[in-house]
């Protein structure tokens, strides 16, 4: 009897531990293109954190952890590769052009635990 007591009750822990709550979180991917030679996009990221003026311009940039520094990506795709491999979800893609430059924009979605 103490067993399944003890069973029961290692289940019910185990169980109780694992079931964090979680919530979704969006990120919109924004590249910019120009109708230049170099074919460079630049590419931000708004979480939807507050603008800072003191900044600077580079605040939105993905930067390397390690060194700080902004993550340059070779196209639109590796920056979405990019945030597949921290475990984001496109959700929506769509794009808006112009005469001079086409703007990308990629919706995406990640679960992120609650912090209680």
């Amino acid at each position: 009897m103490k067993k399944l007591l003890f069973l029961t009750v290692f289940v019910f822990a185990t169980v109780v531990a694992m079931s964090q709550e979680t919530r979704e979180v969006y990120c919109e991917v924004i590249g910019r293109a120009t109708l230049s030679f170099s074919g460079k996009i630049k590419i931000e990221v708004d979480f939807g954190q507050e603008n800072k003026a003191f900044e600077g311009f580079n605040s939105d940039v993905i930067k390397d952890p390690a060194t700080g520094k902004p993550i340059k990506f070779n196209s639109m795709i590796d920056a979405l590769n990019f945030m597949a491999a921290d475990g984001w979800k496109l959700v929506n893609a769509y794009d808006v052009s112009s005469s001079d430059a086409t703007v990308y924009h990629y919706v995406m979605r990640k679960e992120v635990a609650v912090e209680k």
